[in-house]
């Protein structure tokens, strides 16, 4: 599998399946969680960052700590510094796509979000323990828990990207079901459970990545992307093919980084959405095993006003913004990294079967002229934005580099190099 060129960025995936490894008898979570909301709507603000969205919550004892709102999560999670914040019930081992990693259940006598002029909370709810300090990292910024679906099972939750705020509706006095789309700007969906076995499972969403290729998508607000498909899926279903142009980029799991590739879809839907030709991620964790869900993200969920009715499985998306947010990966670029030097640019990176390695350009190759502007002419700052974010087809000079073993180099010439998108480089 080639890999054309690097992208770093931040991802968080916090599905987890539970498994249960204490020979304690655990208490029945699930008969004695009690939800509670102040009024019929109460708002709670969120920050958006790195796409994801951070909330505060808190305990009796302890206020004002920063969550990661994760629908792909089952049930809340506490980092392993405030274990003492709930009362312990078993050793647990939570499975990942690409592994297991150690952690604890505990009851937490009271959970709650929101200010004084309202809150929501959830009692006596069961939630983990483990170390959140991968996380943590990857964001930059410290991170105390996640807020998991078995919180807001109890809700209808309404997530307004634009105005960065949660709004939670008592399901007693308001439901979405009622709701007619359009199917332009306005889509109902139906949910399943992730797990039949669990009354408060994390949820799926049916779709397709080949007309004649279901395939089901978890809802996951802990994921920073777009859409992420299993690699055995996406190369059964054809998504993936050996000559598939793509992207490698790295991301950030719960417990440990892992590798992904971008490309290009060439069929996907998602309910009444028809997203072919959107970028996603090919999640190559799960090699050829098969049973794994896709991902839906942020980055797609941000232009929608999206309301979950928990209770009764259905998702209502409200189209906010004609404009989608481009992906890195489809970003024009000439694949070129330039540095200053004197009055030329000097080429320190070429990535492989971008436009500029194509037209022959090579490390150690010097930028005389673009366009026929020298770095007289040119500020440093002024040619590198001219290379680094490109808007259309340029002309270069370019001073071959000499290879010290070869005694050649030295030689200009000219070419007229075009940017295209990463994820749609092709070697000759």
């Amino acid at each position: 599998m080639r890999e054309f060129c690097r992208r770093w960025v931040i991802v968080l995936l916090a599905a987890f399946l539970l498994l249960s490894t204490g020979g304690k008898a655990k208490a029945q979570q699930h008969a004695f969680t009690q939800y509670q909301i102040d009024q019929d709507i109460v708002e709670v603000p969120f920050e958006y960052m790195d796409h994801q969205i951070l909330v505060h919550a808190d305990t009796p004892t302890k206020k004002g700590m920063t969550f990661l709102f994760d629908t792909g999560a089952t049930a809340p999670v506490l980092d392993r510094s405030l274990s003492q914040l709930g009362q312990f019930l078993a050793t647990t081992r939570i499975k990942e796509a690409d592994g297991e990693t150690t952690g604890e259940e505990v009851v937490l006598d009271d959970l709650e979000m929101g200010d004084r002029n309202g809150k929501v909370s959830a009692h006596n709810i069961e939630a983990l323990v483990m170390d959140l300090s991968h996380l943590s990292k990857a964001l930059q910024r410290k991170l105390d828990g996640i807020i998991g679906i078995s919180f807001l099972a109890g809700y209808v939750t309404e997530i307004d990207y634009t105005a960065h705020v949660l709004r939670f509706y008592n399901p007693q006095n308001y439901t979405i079901t009622t709701r007619k789309p359009d199917g332009q700007r306005t889509f109902m969906l139906d949910l399943i459970p992730g797990d039949l076995t669990r009354p408060d499972s994390t949820l799926l969403v049916a779709g397709q990545l080949h007309p004649k290729y279901d395939y089901s998508f978890l809802l996951d607000t802990g994921f920073g992307g777009y859409i992420s498909v299993a690699q055995s899926a996406a190369v059964e279903s054809g998504l993936l093919k050996p000559d598939t142009p793509r992207v490698e980029v790295t991301n950030f799991g719960v417990s440990r980084a892992f590798r992904s590739d971008k490309i290009r879809a060439a069929y996907l839907t998602l309910g009444p959405l028809n997203l072919t030709g959107r970028i996603v991620q090919v999640d190559v964790r799960n090699g050829n095993k098969y049973g794994q869900n896709g991902i839906v993200g942020n980055r797609l969920l941000q232009n929608y006003r999206v309301t979950l009715d928990y209770p009764r499985r259905k998702l209502w998306l409200e189209q906010v913004t004609d404009k989608q947010e481009p992906d890195a990966a489809e970003k024009p670029s000439f694949g070129l990294q330039v540095r200053a030097d004197g009055v030329r640019l000097r080429v320190e990176h070429v990535d492989h079967a971008s436009p500029g390695q194509q037209s022959g350009i090579r490390p150690g190759d010097c930028i005389l002229s673009i366009n026929g502007d020298t770095l007289r002419t040119l500020t440093p700052l002024q040619a590198q934005h001219l290379i680094s974010t490109p808007h259309g087809a340029i002309t270069l000079v370019l001073q071959r580099g000499v290879d010290p073993n070869l005694g050649t180099g030295g030689d200009t010439y000219t070419l007229t190099l075009t940017p295209a998108a990463p994820v749609d480089w092709t070697t000759r």
